[in-house]
């Protein structure tokens, strides 16, 4: 949509834990952890793991014995990592080393995991700051401003917007967008490519429109 990468857009709160994948779900960090600790992830012998498992602790008071951590088990590997598969490479141990300083300072509560919107401060969705998105990212601010002229109707504004910015459904148009047409040239003369070019100045159609219209105004010479 509009290039929006929507899963950036939201975040898991850390309550209790027993709703969050640890390793699937974004709840640290700009992504989910088996993206940044992929080594890791693949020696785990239960990546749909959540948060909880790896901190058994659930207490109100925020205490030394709650926070996050990852209990070591056999030849002080992770718990639920595979303990046949060693951290053997220098990768792996800083892997390990990086993600146990990440999730050292969180801790549980007996609060429920929430999902969290990261359109702005607030944290709560709103189909207001999706809106201001999605328009921020589908019309870029560095562009010209649009001058609307006041003194002919908002519709002719909006028609020659469109005209000037390819919005006009011509068959050029409507094939660069990826819709298959059997031919792209002007189904009324069939003299050029249907552009707003040719159906408003160079078809026969056009010049003959123009003609009656200026010699309405009497003017006698076509541009």
């Amino acid at each position: 949509m509009f290039g929006i990468d929507l899963h950036s857009l939201f975040k898991k709160k850390i309550g209790n834990g027993s709703t969050t994948r640890f390793w699937l779900d974004r709840w640290v960090g700009n992504a989910p952890l088996c993206f940044t600790f992929p080594r890791l992830f693949q020696l785990d012998s239960q990546p749909q793991c959540y948060v909880s498992d790896r901190s058994p602790t659930v207490s109100s008071v925020v205490t030394a014995t709650n926070h996050v951590r990852l209990a070591t088990g056999p030849h002080n590997m992770p718990q639920n990592i595979n303990s046949q598969q060693l951290l053997r490479s220098d990768a792996e141990k800083d892997e390990l080393l990086e993600l146990e300083s990440l999730v050292s300072n969180l801790h549980l509560s007996n609060e429920d995991d929430k999902w969290e919107c990261l359109l702005d401060g607030s944290r709560v969705f709103s189909v207001k700051g999706m809106r201001k998105l999605i328009i921020n990212s589908s019309f870029p601010t560095n562009e010209p401003r649009t001058r609307w002229n006041k003194l002919v109707p908002i519709k002719v504004n909006i028609a020659s917007w469109r005209m000037e910015n390819q919005r006009i459904p011509t068959r050029v148009n409507l094939d660069y967008r990826g819709i298959d047409l059997h031919s792209v040239r002007c189904p009324v003369c069939d003299d050029d490519l249907e552009t707003e070019e040719h159906i408003l100045v160079k078809c026969v159609v056009a010049k003959n429109t123009w003609a009656e219209i200026l010699k309405w105004w009497n003017i006698h010479h076509i541009l």
